[in-house]
């Protein structure tokens, strides 16, 4: 009987635990800059993902057709499969939340 009340208990904190996490993953995901963050969190940088500064990059958006964030070269990261440097991100709107992809140079 104890240990049902205490497993009852640990999962309901754990419930509640990654409710926290989903609201505030969309609450970041309501700002370009946040997206980016969430993008890079998601990649495995969570240390690049609070200190960097997402920028808004006139020129390039203009040139891509999309909006285009940059984040500082010494923040970047290597792409999962190593084959480019991940310092620009492409924002597309899904209803009111933001999401950043990553923006593949061409070689």
């Amino acid at each position: 009987m104890k240990l049902s009340r205490y497993l009852s208990k640990v999962f309901k904190m754990l419930g509640a635990v990654v409710a926290l996490c989903i609201i505030t993953v969309l609450l970041l995901s309501l700002s370009s800059k946040g997206s980016v963050r969430v993008r890079i969190l998601f990649d495995g940088h969570p240390v690049t993902a609070i200190s960097c500064d997402p920028k808004y990059t006139k020129l390039q958006s203009r040139a891509f057709h999309q909006t285009v964030y940059t984040i500082p070269y010494k923040d970047g990261y290597d792409s999962s499969d190593k084959s480019y440097m991940v310092t620009q991100f492409k924002i597309r709107q899904v209803s009111v939340f933001k999401v950043a992809d990553h923006l593949v140079p061409r070689m």
